[in-house]
């Protein structure tokens, strides 16, 4: 197998699949975190009514109850934000594991096709696929002896 320094260009080997599921992981977060968000804000509103209908309570306390509650509102939407942008990175990373594989059986499968049994092509240990690069090696053996 080639061996050649991992740059962030080389994650993006398939863009349209890669990007697709990014686009999964980041729809299923901003789902489940946006209703969070929603849930939340639905439960402020109805804090905010009820202190507002508590008579006596200084305007002071109430503005820092206002206060304490849009800082948890904005830290939601901060975590939402961080959420959407790890899943982005999550999904490229995911994707890339089954890209790489898929890229490297596509060409190995393109060398076979030109006659060329005698290279040999290896996926990283972790890859799913290698059982399928494993059995296109055996391919080539096996071409390769009915050719002579």
């Amino acid at each position: 197998m080639n061996e050649f320094r991992r740059t962030a260009k080389n994650y993006l080997i398939n863009r349209p699949m890669q990007m697709r599921m990014s686009y999964y992981f980041i729809s299923i977060s901003l789902a489940l975190v946006g209703a969070g968000v929603v849930y939340l804000n639905y439960n402020m509103s109805i804090v905010r009514a009820q202190i507002a209908q508590i008579r006596g309570l200084p305007y002071s306390f109430q503005m820092a109850i206002e206060s304490r509650m849009s800082a948890m509102l904005y830290f939601s939407l901060g975590f939402l934000i961080l959420t959407l942008i790890f899943n982005l990175i999550y999904g490229i990373y995911i994707s890339h594991r089954v890209a790489g594989p898929m890229y490297a059986i596509v060409h190995y499968i393109e060398n076979l096709r030109e006659g060329n049994f005698d290279e040999r092509r290896a996926l990283r240990p972790t890859d799913e696929l290698r059982p399928i690069m494993q059995a296109l090696n055996d391919l080539a053996d096996d071409l390769k002896a009915k050719s002579k």
